[in-house]
């Protein structure tokens, strides 16, 4: 999911990579030139990132500004944030100048009948010692990319269909849906 979304990024692009976590965005992005930054509200996480020259920030990225740059980016994390997650996808667009990349598990284990799978996949996404209760399912996540102000630029499954990468345009390159 990870090469997915580096694959939108071209060299010199400034990024802004959203609930960054451990960051696996950053070892995607290796082997190209960028200016990145990392912001997650996790402190751990983000001194390994700074221990590793990381440029990371903690904070809570719902309450903060979100910093300009060419690229936003945030990756399978975007139902923290529900039943907000539109106006955040548009706070995104609007930060960005070239464009918005999400890639949000559709297909996951805290879905899951199973108990052991779901109950461990539900303590996994746990912010802050707080459940998560809401999960997208395909139907649910295509309901919200119809919501949103702006016409997406590209939506695709990954991972075998676990995963949805979708790509808004950014302030420079919008598209009102009509």
């Amino acid at each position: 999911r990870f090469n997915a979304v580096a694959d939108e990024i071209e060299v010199g692009d400034v990024v802004v990579d959203l609930c960054a976590g451990t960051s696996l965005l950053y070892k995607a992005l290796s082997n190209k030139s960028v200016q990145y930054q990392a912001y997650d509200i996790n402190p751990i996480f983000v001194k390994v990132l700074r221990s590793k020259g990381v440029d990371a920030y903690c904070c809570d990225v719902e309450r903060m500004g979100i910093p300009s740059a060419d690229i936003i980016t945030m990756s399978s994390a975007l139902y923290h944030f529900y039943p907000n997650c539109q106006q955040f996808i548009e706070r995104m667009c609007m930060s960005a100048r070239k464009k918005v990349i999400l890639v949000e598990p559709v297909n996951n284990h805290s879905n899951s009948s199973c108990s052991l799978w779901g109950e461990f996949a539900r303590w996994m996404s746990r912010v802050n010692y707080r459940d998560v209760h809401f999960h997208f399912d395909p139907q649910s996540f295509s309901r919200l990319l119809d919501e949103v102000e702006y016409d997406t630029l590209l939506r695709a499954e990954i991972g075998s269909g676990r995963d949805m990468l979708v790509v808004f345009p950014g302030m420079l390159n919008y598209s009102f849906k009509e």
